[in-house]
């Protein structure tokens, strides 16, 4: 049914089908009941007799009408339900045919394996992390990640957690076979708890084949307590809470007798504590300290295959005459101090690391070094400030160096010139631009550095923003010239300025010519890797 529209004279729909109007023959009365409906006039021009007629015809329709919206809403009820069980039927029907299903069981387990959070990373025991987590998706997942050990080795403990409770870590460690153990003393947290925590662990220091542990003054005493109690012992990371910790201290004496221990190393927070080790043995050495410390152990270290030599807490520097330490296995040297270069004889040497200030040239103590050893290592990284003129001088008189990175450190600009946070980003931003700009060719001049197959920056600030530009035309002079270069980086350990299209799309370009680029943030450990720093802990 349909009226005029009083006011406009259009056509309006009324909500009457359905409805048994056929007495209400009259447009005016119609027309007047419409206006009604849209005003707050008197009913005037319309008896109460029609009105009361029309409510009883809507009445008895509207009645029709919930019945049916009724009956269907309990049909639709019905057909959800339906639909919600034939499509928890379909979806696991076809759940049958899915490819992972079929993956054998050792694939899934080295799935697993990359799944497992690293020792940073790991709250503990906690049940939203692998391995935990793996035992919850399926009971053939679950199966396969109690059926391997090594997924269970690795304990983290870290105190004031709620994820350290005794009767997980029990669990824990009867799924395990040999154990990976991070402990994180905290000077500040309940002595008591981790006392506690650590006492259950050396229950089980007959199965330990690493152990990273930050100390505190009363776990040191617990530590010491495990000599002769640690035969299958490999690795070993010592490192103090904070000064102070290492109060009353004045060595560590329980790993000297540990069979298999092979990989050491350490750090102190305001002085040096000796640690008694089977230095025969040892394959990696990664410690911070004195010279005469590190010069005592190293003479009876002739197994190193890799060496972080970190010289600190010595008082005058002094570099007496001695013969070269012999290190007939040596492959991987770092050096925070070129003069320990004098003092040191690698005729397997195929990587080195060496710090350099700003003004530093290690030139005379690297070729000395090289004469003596009879060496010729492939692969350079150079931290700190270093000058772009020492690099370039050093990569054009010994060609054999074919790889090459560089690791800036601003911490070096503050701690050594006592620059503000603002001179030390534009020192650093100067320096690395310098850099760059050394290795670009420039088209009336010799490809620089022609032989280089791998030129790798890291930048180690809070924040730097890396000029891509820069780096790009850098790449791409050298793979228009023809150079050996077939990988480059650029790592930041913090934030970095987002790529625009133009630069995005050159880096496209670069890697489809066969380079291979890799631009990155957050990479402080790979960029510490550079330098041989610890990489399991």
């Amino acid at each position: 049914m349909t009226s005029t529209c009083p006011q406009c004279g259009a056509f309006t729909k009324l909500p009457t089908e359905g409805l048994d109007l056929t007495t209400l023959v009259d447009p005016q009365t119609a027309a007047r009941h419409m206006k009604l409906m849209q005003t707050n006039d008197p009913p005037v021009g319309i008896t109460p007799a029609y009105l009361r007629d029309v409510l009883s015809k809507t009445s008895s329709r509207l009645g029709v009408l919930d019945g049916e919206i009724s009956r269907l809403r309990v049909q639709l009820q019905q057909l959800e339900e339906e639909h919600l069980l034939l499509s928890d039927y379909h979806r696991n029907t076809s759940s049958i045919l899915s490819p992972l299903r079929r993956v054998p069981d050792e694939i899934i387990a080295e799935i697993f394996a990359w799944t497992m959070p690293s020792p940073a990373e790991s709250e503990g025991f906690d049940v939203t992390q692998s391995p935990w987590i793996l035992g919850h998706i399926s009971s053939h997942w679950r199966a396969i990640a109690l059926s391997i050990p090594s997924l269970w080795s690795m304990v983290s403990i870290r105190p004031g957690s709620a994820a350290n409770p005794l009767p997980m870590a029990e669990l824990q460690l009867r799924r395990a076979r040999n154990l990976k153990i991070h402990f994180y003393g905290d000077e500040d947290e309940d002595a008591t708890e981790q006392l506690n925590l650590f006492n259950f662990l050396a229950r089980h220091s007959a199965v330990w084949e690493e152990l990273s542990i930050q100390l505190t003054t009363f776990l040191v005493p617990r530590l010491v307590a495990l000599r002769g109690r640690l035969p299958l012992l490999r690795r070993l990371w010592i490192q103090w809470d904070r000064e102070g910790s290492d109060r009353g201290v004045d060595s560590i004496q329980c790993f000297d007798n540990a069979p298999s221990l092979v990989d050491v190393g350490s750090i102190g927070e305001s002085r040096f504590i000796p640690i008694l080790l089977p230095a025969h043995q040892l394959t990696s050495y990664r410690v911070d300290g004195p010279w005469r410390e590190h010069q005592s152990l190293l003479k009876a270290a002739r197994n190193l295959v890799e060496a972080r030599i970190v010289i600190v807490f010595d008082q005058d520097r002094f570099w007496p005459d001695a013969d070269p330490i012999d290190m007939p296995h040596l492959q991987r040297l770092y050096v925070s101090d070129v003069s320990v270069l004098k003092y040191v004889r690698a005729p397997a040497l195929s990587e080195i690391a060496m710090h350099l200030g700003r003004e530093e040239d290690p030139a005379a103590e690297f070729d000395a070094f090289l004469s003596r050893s009879s060496c010729t290592p492939q692969r350079l990284c150079l931290t700190g400030l270093p000058s772009a003129v020492v690099c370039t001088e050093l990569l054009k008189k010994h060609t054999f160096i074919t790889r090459l990175a560089l690791a800036f450190d601003a911490a070096d600009a503050a701690r050594d010139h006592n620059e503000n946070e603002y001179d030390i980003y534009n020192l650093l931003a100067e320096i690395v631009a310098t850099h760059l700009v050394a290795f670009t060719y420039k088209a009336e001049e010799a490809p620089v550095l022609p032989h280089l197959e791998e030129l790798y920056f890291g930048v180690l600030a809070g924040v730097f923003l890396v000029d891509y530009p820069l780096f790009l035309d850098m790449l791409e002079s050298r793979t228009r010239a023809g150079t050996s270069l077939c990988s480059a980086a650029f790592l930041t350990t913090k934030q970095r300025a987002e790529l625009d299209d133009a630069a995005a799309e050159r880096f496209d370009a670069l890697e489809s010519e066969g380079l291979s680029v890799w631009v990155e943030s957050g990479a402080r450990n790979m960029i510490e890797l550079w330098m041989y720093a610890c990489p399991w802990n």
